[in-house]
């Protein structure tokens, strides 16, 4: 809540919380599984048709939405959506502080519980929490999973070995997020091995703990399944999108990151969570109330954990040996929760005996309770060192603030202080009283600037964020009017009969549209997630969809003749839809058609489309436009074609910029066929209906944007073409809605008549992977159009499809054989636990 105060985020200031994926994703997706709660019929945990023209959903779930936390969704309004990932995002901070509370005091019952609560809350708001795990609410729960699972490990290593329990709560994470609990699995299997390899003396006792531990992992991760398979096999399926390789970052730009102060968009590790964790770590090789062999572990870990910051390949296995897409430094939230437990264990135990007289260099070298001189020097000279990183040169997405350092400095200088002090109590007769005091004004001043330093590097982080990230103004009266209008144009569209292109969400920038018919609850056309699978992006693309990111984000803006084809409602649309449902007559396409447009023609069983010549208009006339052409960075071409009477001529290319008709007089009209991608940013989409022609030659002049997108912009070999609507119109009467039509998640059910045209039916949705279909209960082979459902249905019949996960049957099978193998292992430890307490 003081974040927020400080940051000016609603509701104490006019500042939004939503940013990034937050709100090109998460918002939609949480609204999705709200609805799914609450029972819309729109979407179920294993399809939906809210997002991208139906698309499977449950890799979504899996990847977006696990966990018990997403269920708080329920208990808010359509129209609170941003609110109630808000409060989900607070409780998870909360009980990420509570677990790592409850797992210092286990490690350290003689710590004082103070300086475990101070530990725990700088874990739970170190800035990776705002940098990375505010805008990726699902990977929070990796935040809880973490010391939740090494408190698994360290059970792992008592005398109470019943699995059960653990198997439980590693499921329950892998459940939540599947990828951050891998994170979160690794970094437990580390603190066990640090633990065994500390104060172990027995390697086969060791190794059998461990054995246990790995044991209980399997188990809870199989019990996952269900999800997780089919998950894995989306992703499988999904758009082969090569990610940008990984250029290793200088050292200074990483270690600078452990400071106050710091901010890096996420393309540099977030390893802040406090400066009195940092110190007490830069201490440790000087803390002798340690062993040198546990030193030596910590120190050997530590190195270990921060290799991989540094080299490309263990960087990608701590992402599931999968190349990120965006900030690959997302597990820094295991470095920041091995550095709380690495200042927890190098704080000295409370003394609980009468207090012992001590000579003046034992008082020096380690007071009870609190940090030795010699360790303060060694935290200063190695505080020194790092410190000379913010003099060296950095990336410009690295933004440190004047004195990030004065404030760890201080800090040390606090503590410094108190050690002393105290040191000059232990070797006199000072009363105990006096050493309370020192104790209480030197928490006091630690805790104080603790929580200042948090705070203000949260809002650090947070303003520098907004540079780079955009921001959604989520409106709940908006949101309120939205909703309502959503639901009066599906009523209006006559779902399911036909869907719907809303146009509700053109205020808001672009990424934050591509999922709107998730967040409002309509049947609508757009779709971003990183689930996407290929046959939903093949499809579409090959109809004329524009893509980002090689197919995870998909969109069409302003595309007329593809909202008839899909059957959506269009306000903005001079043609009436198709039904979702329709027979569709086979034709015969002419040779040399651009693969989009002879897609569309197959799926409407018409011919549409024509490409008479382009030619580009210059100075010594007329030049045939004969293959790819481009228009220079900052200028223009105008393009000159000429289509029959009566049709449209149209845009076929997407370029960065805008285009204008030429007028006889020279002159141009307004910008037309312009999508607006993001402030100051336009996009000539393709499809767009520029005029319709008189059969004089019309000249469209195309200007490239000169601002965000250096060099010369590309046009398609064919950047204009003709439309005929006729004979769109005429299939658009002639196609009747098929009796009985029902359609539900993952289902779909009509009743044929019988055509002598056409024997092949169409459904307008991609042909995915898992859907069956069967005509009066007799099973048929899917045979896709243009990647679109489709059967050979020749007669009158019942059509009858239905969708279900590839993956998920193996993924019950394997969940019921952990549930079975937990059961047989917890039944086989039973009578032995009762024969060893009968010998005791």
């Amino acid at each position: 809540m003081l974040i927020l105060n400080a940051s000016g985020i609603r509701p104490f200031g006019p500042r939004s919380g939503i940013l990034g994926d937050e709100g090109a994703q998460y918002l939609h997706f949480y609204a999705v599984f709200r609805d799914i709660i609450t029972g819309s019929g729109l979407s179920s945990l294993q399809f939906s048709w809210a997002l991208g023209t139906g698309v499977p959903f449950l890799a979504t779930y899996a990847t977006y939405l696990g966990g018990p936390f997403t269920f708080l969704v329920a208990l808010f309004p359509a129209n609170r959506i941003a609110t109630a990932l808000s409060v989900i995002v607070m409780a998870k901070i909360a009980v990420a502080a509570a677990v790592m509370f409850g797992l210092l005091r286990t490690l350290g019952p003689r710590r004082h519980p103070l300086v475990s609560g101070i530990l725990a809350v700088a874990y739970a708001t170190s800035a990776w929490v705002i940098e990375v795990g505010w805008r990726s609410p699902q990977w929070m729960d990796g935040l809880i999973a973490f010391p939740a699972l090494c408190l698994v490990a360290l059970r792992c290593r008592g005398r109470r070995r019943r699995l059960w329990p653990g198997v439980l709560v590693v499921a329950l994470f892998w459940w939540s997020n599947y990828y951050t609990a891998y994170m979160a699995s690794l970094g437990s299997a580390i603190v066990l091995v640090a633990i065994e390899l500390s104060v172990s003396h027995s390697l086969r006792a060791s190794a059998a703990r461990v054995g246990r531990f790995a044991l209980t992992g399997v188990l809870g991760v199989a019990l996952t399944a269900p999800t997780l398979i089919p998950a894995l096999v989306a992703m499988h399926n999904g758009v082969p999108y090569p990610a940008a390789p990984i250029i290793p970052l200088p050292w200074s730009s990483i270690l600078v990151r452990t400071l106050p102060l710091t901010a890096g968009v996420a393309l540099t590790p977030a390893l802040f969570c406090s400066s009195a964790a940092l110190l007490l770590v830069l201490g440790l090789p000087c803390a002798s109330h340690l062993s040198r062999r546990l030193r030596l572990v910590l120190v050997g870990i530590g190195a270990v954990v921060v290799l991989p910051l540094r080299i490309p390949a263990l960087l990608v296995a701590w992402s599931a040996f999968a190349v990120p897409h965006g900030g690959p430094f997302r597990f820094a939230f295991i470095i920041c929760g091995l550095l709380v437990l690495a200042a927890h264990t190098a704080w000295p135990p409370r003394h609980t005996g009468h207090p012992v007289r001590m000579s003046a260099v034992g008082a020096l070298l380690a007071p009870h309770g609190w940090p030795g001189l010699p360790a303060c020097a060694c935290a200063a000279v190695l505080l020194g060192l790092l410190s000379r990183n913010l003099l060296c040169p950095r990336d410009r997405l690295l933004v440190v603030a004047p004195g990030a350092a004065s404030l760890s400095w201080a800090l040390l200088g606090i503590a410094a202080t108190a050690s002393l002090a105290l040191a000059a109590v232990a070797v006199t007769d000072t009363p105990r009283i006096l050493t309370c005091v020192v104790l209480i004004i030197a928490i006091a001043a630690g805790i104080i600037l603790t929580l200042h330093e948090n705070l203000a590097t949260a809002v650090h982080v947070n303003d520098n964020l907004r540079d780079w990230v955009g921001e959604l103004d989520t409106k709940a009266s908006t949101d309120r009017y939205r909703n309502h209008r959503a639901a009066v144009l599906t009523s209006e569209a006559g779902w399911p009969a036909h869907r719907v292109n809303a146009h509700l969400t053109d205020s808001d920038p672009m990424w934050a549209r591509y999922n709107a018919s998730g967040r409002y609850s309509y049947p609508g056309l757009g779709y971003y997630s990183t689930t996407v699978e290929a046959g939903t992006a093949d499809a579409l693309i090959e109809l004329g969809y524009r893509t980002v990111s090689g197919g995870r984000t998909l969109y069409r803006p302003d595309d007329e003749v593809l909202s008839a084809l899909l059957a959506a409602q269009d306000s903005r649309s001079r043609f009436d839809p198709m039904p979702m449902v329709r027979r569709v007559p086979d034709i015969r396409l002419g040779p040399g058609q651009p693969p989009d447009l002879a897609a569309r023609e197959r799926l409407l069983g018409a011919r549409i489309y024509s490409t008479p010549p382009v030619h580009r208009m210059t100075t010594a006339g007329p030049v045939l436009v004969s293959g790819e052409s481009m228009v220079p960075r900052g200028g223009h071409t105008d393009l000159q074609i000429t289509c029959p009477v009566g049709q449209y001529v149209i845009t076929h290319s997407y370029a960065r910029g805008s285009a204008r008709v030429v007028l006889p007089s020279g002159y141009t009209t307004a910008s037309i066929a312009r999508a607006e991608e993001t402030q100051d940013q336009a996009l000539v989409g393709s499809h767009f209906l520029v005029r319709r022609s008189d059969g004089t030659p019309t000249t469209v002049r195309i200007s490239a944007n000169d601002r965000f997108f250096p060099g010369d912009v590309p046009l398609g070999a064919h950047p204009l073409a003709c439309l005929d609507p006729a004979p769109l119109e005429r299939e658009v009467t002639a196609t009747q809605i098929p009796a009985g039509l029902s359609i539900s998640p993952g289902h779909v059910e009509a009743r044929l008549t019988a055509s002598p045209s056409s024997d092949l039916v169409v459904i307008a949705t991609p042909a995915t992977k898992g859907w069956r279909c069967r005509v009066d209960g007799k099973r048929v082979p899917i045979t896709p159009l243009t990647g679109m459902l489709s059967v050979r249905a020749p007669g009158a019949g019942t059509l009858a499809c239905g969708y279900r996960s590839p993956g998920l049957l193996a993924g019950i099978a394997a969940g019921v054989a952990s549930l079975l193998a937990t059961a047989l292992i917890t039944i086989a430890q039973r009578p032995r636990r009762a024969g060893k307490d009968e010998e005791s």
